[in-house]
């Protein structure tokens, strides 16, 4: 089963990773997948820790407070 994003959504996953593993400028980045320099810079800062959060929250479509409790160090 493919996964379901939101219509505006201009980054896929695997634009995401390449974004996260380029070497190019943020400028050169944002021109070459047609997106504002700030969306770039989000993912090319967010970190392995909120790629968690977030897949874990779309798979299991549970509001942000219940994936927290689930994913807190016990």
């Amino acid at each position: 089963m493919g996964s379901i994003l939101h219509i505006n959504a201009k980054t896929m996953p695997r634009i995401r990773k390449e974004i996260q593993a380029s070497l190019e400028s943020v400028p050169k980045l944002a021109e070459r997948f047609h997106l504002n320099v700030k969306t770039v810079l989000k993912w090319q800062k967010s970190t392995t820790q909120q790629q968690v959060i977030c897949e874990c929250r779309r798979v299991s479509k549970l509001p942000l407070d219940d994936v927290y409790v689930a994913l807190k160090d016990q």
